[in-house]
């Protein structure tokens, strides 16, 4: 499927599997990740935590220099942060903050509605959950599925806060994850399934519904704070298309 078809921010909530979501911290990092024809390129810095904001200033540069067909999204940080949101160039199409230290659900929900405010129009927010949301002092994911619904969200990112090489499968396990994959499923929300994740657990993710999969340290030489690696990306991509030409077309 070609990347310039998807309309990703302004796609109807659908089982169908679209790629994977690159983070990438450089502007060469984002020509590699659209070169390899990711689905969606997301510019984050993994040193200032799991959704690190980046500097405005490779947000323009991203937007100005790559194709119009690549589609962008941008960490904005915790939501509980200051976002800089209301300088994201409109040629993103998603924008996510993460739940981390909002302790309560009305919290979160408060600073959702307020960096909504500060996007541009045809940005879409995304709802983030933290599998290992105890540590991250924020609501659990069935609260913020639940409250990407009720807001009219129409994605949510399921990530791990603590980056310790747990994944969000390991931390949720096979049926939690199914349960929030029926709850999406049914009220119409698309996902990103993100956190940690390892090759050799593709297997055990087939049959789930998560449109997007998202990757940083898995695709980077050295962990998450290295470089992006080509040679990683098309590994996955590799092995997903092995799955998909098995028989599981809709979902990995």
């Amino acid at each position: 499927m070609d990347a310039s078809s998807l309309s990703l921010g302004r796609a109807r909530a659908s089982s169908d599997f679209l790629g994977l979501l690159v983070s990438v911290t450089t502007l060469e990092e984002a020509a590699l990740a659209a070169g390899q024809g990711v689905a969606v390129v997301d510019i984050k810095d993994p040193g200032k935590g799991a959704l690190g904001g980046a500097d405005p200033v490779l947000w323009d540069q991203v937007a100005s220099r790559l194709p119009a067909k690549v589609r962008l999204s941008a960490a904005l940080g915790e939501a509980i942060e200051s976002t800089s949101a209301e300088r994201l160039p409109s040629r993103f199409q998603f924008a996510k903050a993460g739940p981390g230290g909002s302790g309560n659900l009305a919290a979160l929900v408060r600073r959702w509605s307020k960096i909504r405010k500060s996007l541009p129009a045809a940005t879409e927010f995304v709802g983030v959950a933290y599998a290992d949301f105890v540590s991250a002092n924020a609501p659990s994911p069935e609260e913020v599925f639940q409250a990407a619904v009720s807001e009219g969200l129409r994605w949510v990112l399921v990530d791990t806060f603590t980056k310790d090489g747990r994944s969000t499968c390991e931390h949720l396990g096979r049926d939690r994850l199914q349960a929030l994959d029926d709850l999406a499923a049914g009220a119409g929300v698309s996902y990103v399934l993100a956190g940690s994740l390892k090759l050799n657990s593709l297997p055990s993710l087939v049959g789930l519904r998560h449109r997007l999969i998202g990757l940083r340290g898995a695709v980077c030489d050295h962990g998450r704070t290295g470089q992006l690696s080509q040679a990683k990306i098309q590994q996955w991509q590799t092995a997903i298309e092995s799955i998909r030409t098995k028989g599981h077309d809709a979902s990995i």
